[in-house]
């Protein structure tokens, strides 16, 4: 992955870079984060990561109950251990999920993350972030968990939530103004349980997550016993 050699003022991490290498050091060893492999300095310094030979996933295509149960769980924990570590991804959306060849999904592109209670980046993706991101205000883990939810949405009904066809601005505008989705069709809900557990239920195939590579029972860093 490449990166520009310019920087960001307004954000606590002087780069993307910089951004990428702490959250990727957190989730080392984790099965739903790529790998990184080293560094290469230079005007546009690089980072080698692992090959996710699927790419990014497709909201096009018919996406079954129990992929999405799966994959809904393999990224609630992979968040759960960015949380109990005071970061926040801040961008989560179907392009920045990678399948490899093995069919894992790979949670990717940590440019945007930064400390919890940091301002929210204008470049995450409007589509799927919650109003208090789209207004900049200071990043939660509640704002990556809705980002999960509105990302699971969209690969469930092919479109995210509250998008009527009428462009990002109009969607944008009712998710400001505190729009709800119809229920989805497919029978889609992400249910938080409490301090403990995730429950990801898609058309009867349901999926009852703890984060158990955090360091707290807890998809945030702030509920929960320690382990």
């Amino acid at each position: 992955k490449e990166f520009s050699a310019g920087s960001s003022a307004a954000m606590p991490c002087p780069t993307p870079m910089a951004r990428e290498l702490t959250a990727l050091t957190q989730l080392a060893g984790h099965p739903a984060s790529i790998e990184c492999y080293g560094t290469v300095a230079g005007e546009r310094p690089v980072l080698v990561l692992s090959w996710c030979s699927e790419g990014a996933l497709d909201p096009e295509r018919r996406w079954s109950p129990s992929e999405l149960a799966q994959l809904g769980a393999q990224v609630a924990d992979a968040l759960a251990v960015l949380h109990g570590r005071g970061l926040v991804h801040g961008d989560i959306k179907p392009h920045n999920l990678l399948r490899d060849r093995w069919g894992l999904v790979r949670l990717a592109d940590f440019s945007l993350t930064c400390p919890t209670g940091a301002p929210s980046a204008p470049e995450c993706s409007p589509r799927h972030a919650p109003p208090e991101q789209l207004d900049g205000g200071p990043l939660s883990p509640s704002a990556d968990l809705a980002a999960l939810a509105a990302t699971l949405f969209h690969l469930a009904e092919g479109r995210p939530p509250l998008d009527r066809g009428d462009g990002t601005e109009a969607l944008v505008a009712r998710r400001r103004a505190g729009a709800l989705e119809a229920p989805p069709a497919s029978g889609l809900r992400v249910t938080w349980l409490g301090h403990a557990t995730a429950l990801v239920d898609l058309d009867g195939a349901r999926v009852l997550t703890d984060p158990v590579w955090s360091e707290r029972v807890s998809p945030a860093e702030w509920m929960g016993p320690r382990r």
